[in-house]
């Protein structure tokens, strides 16, 4: 089994779907609701370990800016390949401003 096949179920083996089709996190999340698992010793964010395990990003930590793994469902504890896209930083504070996220919108 490739590592990267062993990162993904090691995600989803935690997560529970969603009668929406989520497949929700359901172990520790930062402070925004992220998902955050620990891979030898350090934190990622379980959307992007996803991304990664399935090719979709050649990095798991330290996106570069043209390299957002991002929610369509809008939740951000889904790990669902089906809800998650590849886009920019600026189409990331665009969709956080489209979906009344932004900080300056509170």
């Amino acid at each position: 089994m490739s590592d990267r096949i062993a990162l993904a179920r090691k995600v989803f083996n935690k997560c529970e779907k969603s009668p929406d089709g989520c497949f929700e996190w359901q172990q520790a999340a930062s402070a925004k609701g992220y998902g955050r698992i620990r891979i030898k010793r350090k934190l990622y964010l379980t959307h992007r370990v996803v991304a990664y395990a399935l090719g979709m990003v050649d990095d798991l930590g330290n996106p570069e800016r043209d390299e957002c793994v991002l929610h369509r469902c809008d939740n951000p504890r889904c790990c669902n390949p089906d809800h998650l896209e590849i886009g920019t930083l600026t189409d990331n504070m665009q969709q956080c401003l489209e979906r009344g996220r932004h900080w300056s919108q509170r």
